[in-house]
């Protein structure tokens, strides 16, 4: 959501700065975004059409947290390709500790290994929530262009993306 120009500030104010950016599955991420923000301010969205979740799920809020091509490109424009670490979640969350290893490789310190119960503490969970077939083949034809242009970006997506 930060523009180039916040991330040019950033710059100014550190002399070295390291980006970890983590993608997760766009259509996943807009459902559990959705579900997050409408749980917290305690809004039932039960009985919301279809038509109405797809509105609000590709509006500027939701999918804009999801339009991984466009940070790509403002962190591309801002900091030396060596200082970002692009992560998909679904690879983190498969093997956590491998992750870290690589996380704390990529930030020079050194590796750490961290107790199971930590690593699978989950926090800011939702409520489930099912949403309609419709919901996730548009949102998935949504979502689409985005997955070719990263899976030509970085060669292959995890299996969860397809």
């Amino acid at each position: 959501m930060l523009g180039v120009a916040d991330l040019e500030g950033l710059t100014r104010i550190a002399q070295k700065i390291k980006v970890l950016f983590i993608m997760r599955d766009p259509v996943e991420r807009s459902l559990s975004a959705f579900r997050y923000y409408h749980q917290n301010r305690g809004i039932d969205t039960g009985s919301m059409s279809d038509r109405k979740v797809l509105q609000l799920l590709k509006s500027r809020l939701f999918a804009g947290r999801s339009d991984y091509p466009s940070v790509i490109k403002k962190l591309s424009h801002c900091f030396p390709s060596e200082d970002v670490h692009y992560l998909f979640y679904e690879n983190v969350m498969r093997d956590k500790q491998s992750a870290l290893a690589g996380i704390c490789d990529f930030l020079d310190i050194p590796s750490m290994a961290l107790p199971d119960k930590t690593l699978n503490e989950r926090v800011n969970t939702t409520v489930p929530q099912a949403f309609g077939q419709a919901v996730h083949k548009k949102l998935s034809a949504y979502y689409a262009e985005d997955k070719q242009v990263l899976a030509q970006r970085f060669g292959e997506l995890p299996p969860e993306w397809l």
